[in-house]
């Protein structure tokens, strides 16, 4: 005996469906973005707002692009800059954010190695700046495999969590209409 009505089953058994097809894709998804690095980085605070989170994790990345691209990074066409998406995890207990990361070419004046060797340590030693109580995991993400992308996206798989991904390009200052860069 169920309370719910025959339109409620079905919406009930769509929304099951839609989780399992979201559930089985997104690593094959992210897979395919290419990722340099993947990131954990966790606040040890407990609970914690979603915006707060969005916003440290926004000017976290503000400060390694800086110092990684210089000064003017935000002037730099999107191929020279972070691109990458994260998912925020557990923002009810134990707040922490998974990542992927693409890093744009390395610039002239570097080695490919050097400038993959200079974001890593960035990425791992900016986010104490940010969050003093916090740590950060960096791997590397080059020789990409699914179990990867199935371990930052292992939540990301529910319908209702959409408000929990976070593109790095969503971060990027738009261009006023009428002007370029």
């Amino acid at each position: 005996m169920t309370n719910f009505t025959p339109i409620e089953l079905e919406i009930r058994r769509n929304r099951e469906q839609l989780e399992k097809l979201l559930y089985q894709s997104y690593p094959a998804f992210l897979q395919s973005i290419g990722f340099t690095l993947y990131m954990t980085a966790t606040f040890n605070r407990g609970a914690m707002p979603l915006h707060i989170m969005k916003a440290t994790l926004r000017q976290y990345v503000k400060g390694v692009e800086r110092d990684l691209l210089g000064k003017h990074f935000y002037k730099k066409p999107s191929e020279q800059r972070l691109r990458g998406i994260f998912f925020a995890e557990k923002i009810d207990s134990n707040a922490h954010w998974h990542g992927g990361i693409v890093l744009p070419p390395a610039p002239a004046d570097c080695t490919p190695e050097d400038f993959y060797s200079k974001a890593s340590w960035l990425l791992e030693h900016k986010w104490k700046h940010f969050v003093a109580s916090g740590d950060v995991k960096v791997a590397d993400a080059r020789e990409t495999s699914l179990s990867g992308c199935n371990y930052i996206s292992k939540e990301r798989w529910k319908a209702d969590h959409c408000d929990q991904i976070v593109f790095l390009q969503d971060f990027w200052r738009m261009s006023k209409p009428g002007r370029t860069g």
